[in-house]
């Protein structure tokens, strides 16, 4: 499947752009931009593609895409029966706040929304001032569009009703902080995942102890080694789904997993579908 770059028409002085969509259904290929998005689905639902996921989207849900996330929402032509597909799509420049203003501390929560929206961001219900400004923005100019922007993304830092739609922020975030030593640590992990060693290996790599190591590792990711380890296996299994006509068994042994059977529980417990159907839901979607 190709995957374009969409390259949008900023007016020079232009700090943002929205488009609203009104189609029988969405026909967007994969895609990426150079621009973060926040995208409101007003109407339709169907399937997501980010990153390396497929995840469910309805009407009501707002999604937040950093630049370069590959992304495209599908639903069958079938659906259009069911009514007009209907979004609300702002994109914008993260350098149009200056340089220097995500280094005060005003900005923490807007920081780490941008960071989050590396892995792209569901939120499943945001705010009704939320909605009404976005609706507002093509019809606003001057510093009233640029403040209600700011509106926006201040209130969407606060949302609390979201998750994540990929592992792959953890690398990238976690590469924000001044510790040469976890980047080390993840890098390893990354190329190495498949390692039926690797624990052992890592806590080589960091000259710790296994407890001392298991602490550090805890504090500086949020999350257990096993935990990061597992969302990278499985990461790397729907992109081997996805890109490959390897078969399931070959994928799970590629993966570092020893038994199919925890394998798949393993992947529907991240995904709510089998490593079968989650390839199959792919072809289907992505055949019209």
């Amino acid at each position: 499947m190709e995957i374009n770059e969409e390259k949008l028409n900023f007016d020079k002085d232009a700090i943002f752009l929205t488009r609203h969509y009104k189609q029988d259904y969405f026909t967007s290929p994969r895609h990426f931009h150079n621009e973060y998005e926040i995208a409101y689905i007003e109407q339709s639902e169907g399937k997501l593609y980010v990153g390396n996921n497929i995840v469910d989207f309805k009407a009501g849900n707002l999604f937040i895409f950093a630049p370069k996330l590959i992304h495209s929402f599908k639903n069958s032509k079938k659906n259009s029966e069911k009514g007009t597909a209907k979004a609300t799509i702002v994109l914008f420049k993260k350098e149009f706040l200056g340089d220097s203003f995500f280094d005060r501390k005003e900005a923490m929560l807007l920081n780490k929304l941008l960071a989050n929206s590396e892995a792209g961001i569901k939120i499943f219900k945001p705010s009704r001032e939320v909605l009404k400004l976005m609706k507002k923005l093509s019809f606003n100019s001057g510093l009233k569009s640029i403040l209600d922007l700011l509106t926006i993304l201040d209130l969407l830092s606060k949302s609390e009703d979201y998750e994540l739609l990929t592992a792959r922020w953890v690398k990238k975030f976690y590469y924000k902080i001044s510790d040469s030593l976890i980047k080390d640590i993840v890098s390893f992990v990354e190329e190495n995942y498949a390692d039926e060693d690797i624990f052992k290996r890592a806590v080589e790599l960091s000259g710790m102890g296994t407890a001392s190591f298991s602490r550090y590792f805890k504090n500086r990711t949020e999350k257990t080694f096993s935990q990061y380890l597992n969302e990278v296996r499985i990461n790397n299994a729907q992109k081997m789904l996805i890109n490959t006509n390897l078969d399931i068994n070959e994928i799970c042994s590629s993966c570092g997993y020893n038994s199919l059977s925890y394998f798949s529980r393993q992947f529907k417990q991240k995904n709510g579908i089998s490593p079968h159907d989650f390839r199959n839901t792919y072809l289907k979607i992505h055949s019209f």
